[in-house]
């Protein structure tokens, strides 16, 4: 006897109390409407578990408006928290002694959006970056998102110089199919490297004639000062990058093995130089 075809007659989330009802919607395989798939459900169960949003995911059905309709009931349990903190030590002959702390909160506000920040200190470097994504942009399955920071490399005790840069950099990533991802990303960032003269005891971006001695007893001495001297001042960068990755696992939503490949190429310039005042 050949079983009856049935179909969803609505789709209804429950448990949520954070997460918006359009994060969890946009993950699902099956859709009000659509013939009641067994396989479509599972993959729809594994896609949320892969989220780590949630500590459980169950769904269940209950009559619908008609003999053939099923009701779809999704009730999720959500984690206590998705944010993660790491933080660590670090120290080496270059940058001298310090530390970062990183923050990730995966489901900001419960849009689905991810936004991290990376604390980095040293004695002789500092940064902060902060990355905003949304990797369903517009509610399609194209991922977008803009980072932006600062940092500030004093190298003045190791060959007289200091750095300072501010960044922007907005990228957008979409899937061409089930294994490969195509990320381009542009970012422009603005700089001032200024050289350490000890004769006049202060920072400037022209380098000093004849041999320098910096602050750890050595002495050096620029040639092609030309070349060299085109690294001082103020200067804007531009970068055009374009990553290529191939990712395959033996199960995308709990994978157990698996490798990634990436190609990637970047095309950077400089807009302008200008002398620090």
């Amino acid at each position: 006897m050949k079983s009856k075809k049935l179909f969803v007659d609505r789709i209804e989330i429950v448990g949520n109390t954070r997460t918006l009802d359009e994060v969890i919607r946009r993950e699902l395989s099956v859709h009000e409407g659509d013939a009641l798939n067994a396989y479509k459900i599972q993959k729809s169960i594994d896609k949320l578990k892969a989220t780590e949003y949630f500590d459980e995911v169950q769904v269940r059905e209950e009559e619908g408006s008609a003999e053939d309709k099923k009701v779809v009931v999704i009730s999720v349990k959500e984690k206590e928290s998705t944010a993660q903190v790491r933080f660590g030590l670090s120290a080496n002959d270059s940058d001298g002694f310090g530390g970062f702390v990183s923050f990730v909160e995966n489901n900001l506000m419960g849009t689905g959006r991810v936004l991290s920040t990376d604390i980095m200190w040293m004695q002789q470097n500092r940064g902060v970056k902060i990355d905003l994504s949304d990797p369903r942009f517009w509610g399609q399955n194209i991922g977008s998102g803009i980072r932006f920071g600062v940092s500030d490399i004093n190298r003045k005790k190791f060959e007289g110089s200091l750095t300072r840069s501010i960044f922007i950099a907005p990228y957008i990533r979409y899937a061409i199919n089930d294994k490969l991802v195509h990320k381009i990303g542009y970012s422009v960032s603005f700089n001032k490297r200024m050289f350490w003269n000890r004769s006049l005891n202060k920072w400037t971006d022209n380098l000093p004639e004849g041999p320098v001695k910096l602050d750890n007893g050595n002495t050096i001495e620029f040639r092609n000062r030309d070349i060299r001297g085109e690294e001082y001042g103020k200067y804007t960068n531009c970068e055009l990058s374009s990553v290529l990755s191939y990712f395959d696992v033996d199960n995308p939503y709990d994978p157990k093995y698996g490798y990634d490949i990436y190609l990637t190429n970047a095309y950077s310039g400089s807009l302008e130089r200008k002398s620090v005042v």
